[in-house]
C-alpha cells in the first residue's frame, strides 16, 4: 500500500485560512449559521476528499487493516499540512481524533467561543464516504479555546449526541 499522496487538484493554503473565513461568516451572517455553513462546506469537502484518500488502494478502504486504515487517516491529514493526531478507539461506540496542532486551531488569541468547525464537518464527511454510512463528528476540545489540543469524537448519531449531553454536564469526554 503506498501512502497517501497529495493530488494536483489539491492547494496549499496557510492555515490563517479558517480564521478569516470564520471572521468573515459570523460578521456577515452571525455566528450560529456561520458555523452551520463552515460544518456543511467542510462535509461536502471531505467527501470529496474521499477520492483522494483511497488513491493507490490496492482493494477497498472496508478490505484494509484496522491498524492500516488509522495510519494511512494519520498520515492523510499529516501530509496535507493538516496536522498530526493519535487515534483513540477504547471507547464503546465512540473513537477519538486527538491533534496538539491542529491547522484550524491556529489562532493568535484564546477565543471561548471558537471551534474547528470546517474540520468537523470534513472528518464527518471523510470518514461517511470512506465507509458507506453516517458518522458524525462532534469537537469536544479546541486549542483556539484554549484546550491543550483539538480532541474530535465520531461515531453513530446517536453515541455523539449522548456524549454531548455528557459534555453539557461537565464529564470528561475521553474518561470511558
Amino acid at each position: 500500500m503506498e501512502p497517501p499522496v497529495v493530488t494536483p487538484l489539491e492547494i496549499t493554503v496557510p492555515a490563517w485560512i479558517f480564521r478569516a473565513l470564520r471572521d468573515e461568516l459570523v460578521r456577515d451572517i452571525g455566528k450560529l449559521s456561520s458555523t452551520k455553513v463552515l460544518q456543511q462546506v467542510g462535509y461536502r469537502t471531505g467527501s470529496s476528499a474521499s477520492v483522494a484518500f483511497r488513491a493507490g488502494l490496492n482493494g477497498t478502504v472496508l478490505e484494509m487493516m484496522q491498524s492500516t486504515f488509522w495510519k494511512r487517516l494519520v498520515e492523510f491529514f499529516s501530509c496535507r499540512g493538516w496536522g498530526t493526531f493519535v487515534v483513540d478507539l477504547d471507547h464503546p461506540g465512540l473513537g477519538f481524533l486527538t491533534s496538539e496542532d491542529w491547522a484550524e486551531a491556529v489562532t493568535d488569541e484564546v477565543d471561548r467561543n471558537a471551534s474547528c468547525c470546517f474540520s468537523t464537518g470534513f472528518i464527518s464527511g471523510l470518514l461517511s464516504e470512506l465507509i458507506g454510512s453516517p458518522v458524525a463528528v462532534l469537537e469536544a476540545g479546541c486549542r483556539a479555546r484554549g484546550d491543550r489540543a483539538c480532541n474530535f469524537a465520531f461515531g453513530s448519531e446517536q453515541a455523539v449526541r449522548d456524549l454531548y449531553g455528557q459534555l453539557l454536564v461537565g464529564a470528561d469526554p475521553t474518561s470511558p
